[in-house]
């Protein structure tokens, strides 16, 4: 049956001062708990809790969608919408102070009783963002950014990590491509960073290349061979014959001044250019 008040004259309010539960629903049968309509009925964008407790934000029918190991799943609250503003969750703090700005919190225990403690352990998935696509039949992976515990847990200490991950072209799984160690040492190719900045892991005997762009198609580098153990410093201007690399010390007036110049045709100077 349908309970109607007001009928668009007046605001309803339900007003309760009860040591008991204001308003308690419950659904025994297989339709929604709640489910709230603007003036078109049905809307066909309405807030409903399911049954089950789940909650739905512009549909009312649960989507599933590509977890991190690339299986498919429900999630238990989803927001539906076909523009940016009305599939958007946004946090609004009002406050003088230069703190307390607005967070999303991602709490991980290793209990399996909600309400009780058991501490984490090295390598824990503390959470995760994940960006998934449609490929046409389901909601498919394609980057994701974890947090990990990064070492042993125990009252008052927490040590973690970042990971970032993305899928490779024909892939549906995504690959780790950096990390943040819990000490800030950045690895990218590498799962053990071994400095600020460790970089490796790409395919062949060149495996572990910085490369920094410069105006134009000017271009320096740095590699390892690995099969031969050297070291390769590049200077490059792709698609023009002539490059040179210098050698840059910063004096005691705080400039930086060339040293050392290898030309294009191997000549090395040493303070002349």
């Amino acid at each position: 049956d349908d309970i109607r008040t007001g009928m668009g004259i007046n605001t309803n309010v339900i007003d309760v001062s009860s040591a008991d539960d204001a308003l308690r629903v419950t659904q025994r049968g297989t339709g929604a708990a709640l489910r709230i309509e603007d003036s078109t009925s049905p809307d066909v964008t309405p807030f409903v809790v399911t049954n089950s407790g789940d909650m739905l934000v512009g549909h009312d029918v649960q989507i599933q969608t590509d977890n991190d190991s690339g299986t498919l799943f429900t999630p238990r609250h989803q927001i539906h919408g076909t523009t940016e503003a009305s599939s958007t969750l946004a946090l609004y703090t009002w406050n003088t102070s230069t703190t307390n700005g607005p967070h999303i919190v991602f709490s991980k225990s290793s209990s399996g009783t909600v309400g009780t403690r058991t501490v984490v352990t090295s390598g824990t998935d503390l959470g995760g963002i994940v960006f998934n696509g449609d490929d046409g039949a389901n909601f498919t992976i394609a980057a994701e950014i974890l947090a990990e515990v990064d070492g042993s847990a125990a009252l008052g200490d927490m040590p973690g990590r970042l990971v970032f991950l993305t899928t490779a072209d024909g892939a549906n799984t995504v690959t780790e491509r950096m990390r943040i160690t819990s000490a800030g040492l950045v690895g990218i190719g590498t799962v053990s960073p071994q400095a600020t900045l460790d970089v490796g892991g790409l395919s062949g005997s060149v495996d572990r290349t910085i490369r920094v762009g410069g105006t134009g198609n000017v271009y320096g580098g740095m590699s390892v061979n690995t099969s031969s153990a050297l070291v390769n410093l590049t200077a490059g201007n792709a698609g023009v014959t002539g490059s040179s690399l210098g050698i840059f010390t910063t004096g005691t007036d705080g400039n930086e001044t060339e040293r050392v110049r290898i030309s294009s045709t191997g000549n090395v100077g040493i303070a002349t250019t």
